[in-house]
């Protein structure tokens, strides 16, 4: 957007917000006259009134002389809105030139040349009620474990290697550089989880077991994100649920009651320390705590 057409620009997109009644956080770098709108669309109750916004929207920044796309690219959300920002000849020119390059129209099909309306692929909210009471309050999400997992939109900041710039997330992905290693790719596991789609068998399901396995439980994701998701606190959610009234694998009760353990050693320390060095005994206590028997 021009930087001197800004301001009416946002006063007319705020009413036109209005009109669908629609409300939402305007930000961006206003000097540059890019502007992002975080817009919470009634996507459940009133799904059309997604495609019907978005379209007077694009009439709104093309008549302003604005593009849609920002520092981004058009994609499969703008594609259908193009015609706003370009004309008929131009449009005709980047199809002719998809179609020297792919005739037969296999990459991307859909997307900038005859693309899909834009709500032909939104994902619709799908959360089913979670199964059972929760372990935690969740009291930033309104309680809900569902719109907790939701926070994660798929920025992948969590693919990115932070660790110069003193960022943590995600030491597991970093190691075995797979998406169901990141956070992104487990809040998606456990997304599919309240959806009751992919993942059916409720907390105990393997999938849910494997995505969370090699998560530290750090938070670093919770100070990282900019979703502000917090996988420390869903994996603690779903290994509760998963055993409660349940026996768990015996490093739970080794770790996981390690002040007692510690509370009851300081009893005879040096009773304990002179058990614990000889090499049979501790080898037992690493096999009977569930630990791996490579830890010295």
């Amino acid at each position: 957007m021009p930087p001197g057409q800004l301001g009416p620009y946002m006063r007319e997109l705020t009413a036109l917000m209005r009109q669908f009644g629609l409300d939402g956080l305007m930000y961006g770098h206003f000097g540059d006259g890019c502007l992002h709108v975080r817009i919470d669309f009634p996507l459940a109750e009133r799904p059309a009134v997604f495609r019907d916004f978005l379209r007077d929207a694009a009439a709104l920044a093309g008549r302003y002389g604005g593009s849609m796309s920002g520092e981004h690219g058009d994609g499969r959300a703008r594609g259908a809105l193009l015609g706003h920002m370009y004309s008929p000849e131009a449009l005709e020119t980047l199809a002719a030139v998809k179609h020297l390059f792919d005739p037969g129209d296999v990459l991307n099909p859909g997307v900038i040349v005859r693309p899909r309306p834009v709500d032909a692929d939104v994902r619709l909210p799908a959360a089913k009620a979670p199964l059972g009471p929760l372990a935690y309050s969740y009291p930033h999400d309104r309680g809900d474990f569902a719109t907790a997992v939701h926070r994660c939109v798929g920025v992948g900041k969590c693919r990115a290697d932070g660790t110069g710039s003193g960022a943590v997330m995600c030491p597991s992905f970093l190691a075995t550089r797979d998406e169901k290693d990141s956070t992104r790719g487990r809040a998606r596991v456990l997304q599919e989880l309240a959806n009751g789609s992919l993942v059916t068998g409720g907390w105990r399901a393997p999938e849910i077991a494997e995505s969370l396995d090699l998560c530290l439980a750090c938070k670093g994701c919770a100070s990282d994100c900019p979703a502000g998701v917090d996988m420390a606190t869903y994996k603690a959610e779903a290994l509760h649920q998963r055993y409660k009234r349940r026996l768990r694998p015996a490093a739970h009760y080794a770790l996981g009651w390690l002040p007692r353990w510690a509370r009851l050693s300081a009893r005879a320390p040096r009773l304990v320390n002179a058990l614990l060095g000889l090499g049979p005994l501790a080898a037992l206590a690493r096999w009977a705590g569930g630990l791996d028997r490579r830890r010295p």
